[in-house]
């Protein structure tokens, strides 16, 4: 049993406001690439208490798994909610090709938890879609989003979806610089309290307007719009992650932004060929990848 765990990247991404439980309401464009680590589920064995065992199976980024603590993966976390909430037990022995790199803002660890969900599912075919769903969140905010793919608004703390048809032919340019950002630290800095920074006349407005740019598919109509509030406190103390923003800009990259929380610089461009022409020109100073944004899932 296995599932490709495919990347997210945020093509808009606003902190609004802090709720009282701690988390942060949010307003982000999300779109699913073709970027993907690969979960198996090699065996369950009968226990009487849910165990958990993952183990490396390569990859781009093989050593990650060794470095996070099993009890700590978000798949043993999605793991335990599943049985949960089917009262099922058992030893899950997973490996994971490991792709997608960690502290990037592109959602390796909840790619896998929304991938776990779906070999359990499918195994046990236990849960509607929107059982799962309400699952998913429960996990982390970027679960249900990577559960459900394709390109989406997210509103409310990333469970809120609203997904768009339409698959934009463009071409993406990650480029990583391995510098890991913590997110919660990242959130911190920003300083968000109750009141949300903008109104919510406001947000439909810039709903509307990432609305239409992903059904024109032109990049020049989303530059206008998009932006990342995670960028005004990350780069003052990344100068790289600028720095590759800028560059990514300078080689012709309709549209360039950090993804999350960082530290992922994201380049769009409309060919194939303009993206390898800015890889060259960067690849001394990040690990690049190509790839493309991938339309909704049947």
């Amino acid at each position: 049993m296995k599932s490709k765990a495919f990347a997210k990247i945020n093509l808009h991404l606003e902190v609004l406001n802090k709720r009282q439980d701690g988390y942060h309401e949010i307003l982000s464009l999300m779109a699913e690439v073709g970027v993907f680590d690969l979960l198996k589920l090699g065996e369950i064995r009968p226990h009487g208490d849910v165990v958990v065992g993952i183990t490396s199976e390569g990859g781009a980024f093989p050593d990650l798994i060794g470095g996070i603590p099993v009890e700590e993966n978000l798949v043993t976390r999605a793991t335990r909610a599943y049985c949960r909430e089917v009262n099922e037990t058992g030893v899950f022995e997973y490996t994971i090709e490991k792709n997608i790199p960690a502290g990037s803002g592109m959602g390796g660890g909840s790619a896998n938890a929304a991938a776990a969900l779906r070999i359990l599912n499918a195994h046990y075919r236990r849960l509607d879609p929107d059982r799962l769903a309400r699952l998913a969140a429960g996990i982390g905010a970027d679960v249900p989003f990577c559960l459900a793919g394709g390109v989406a608004l997210c509103r409310g703390v990333g469970e809120r979806l609203e997904p768009l048809r339409g698959r934009p032919e463009w071409t993406v340019l990650v480029a990583d610089m391995g510098i890991h950002v913590d997110t919660g630290s990242a959130y911190a800095m920003l300083h968000r309290d109750l009141t949300p920074v903008r109104s919510e006349a406001a947000l439909m407005e810039t709903e509307a307007l990432l609305r239409s740019a992903m059904r024109s598919g032109r990049l020049d109509e989303l530059r206008g719009i998009v932006k990342n509030d995670f960028e005004e406190v990350v780069f003052p103390k990344h100068p790289a992650l600028r720095e590759a923003r800028e560059r990514l800009l300078l080689c012709g990259a309709p549209c360039a932004f950090m993804t999350g929380s960082g530290s992922a610089i994201i380049g769009l461009f409309d060919s194939p060929e303009d993206a390898r022409r800015a890889e060259d020109e960067i690849r001394g100073i990040a690990r690049t990848a190509m790839t493309t944004v991938l339309g909704p899932r049947e």
